[in-house]
């Protein structure tokens, strides 16, 4: 039973990945992505949506390296095109 479980769970996930991407795909706007200047003036009209799919576009990981102080001072920003 917990096999059969782990398993749809697995094919859910699949299809949510896949779902996710389609909408990712749908909301491109690329005029925003080449102009900084205008996607930072435009940032707070934007929904939460829109807001997490451009930030999806650029960046690819967000590391934070274990020590002291604030995360900020530990975080390393990895964006899309590298």
């Amino acid at each position: 039973m917990v096999r059969l479980l782990v398993s749809l769970l697995g094919d859910v996930e699949a299809r949510i990945e896949t779902l996710q991407q389609q909408i990712d795909a749908m909301d491109q706007d690329p005029t925003v992505i080449d102009d900084p200047a205008g996607l930072v003036a435009s940032w707070n009209e934007r929904s939460l949506s829109q807001r997490r799919s451009l930030l999806r576009r650029l960046i690819r990981r967000i590391d934070i390296a274990p020590g002291p102080g604030p995360a900020s001072e530990r975080m390393t920003i990895t964006p899309v095109d590298t």
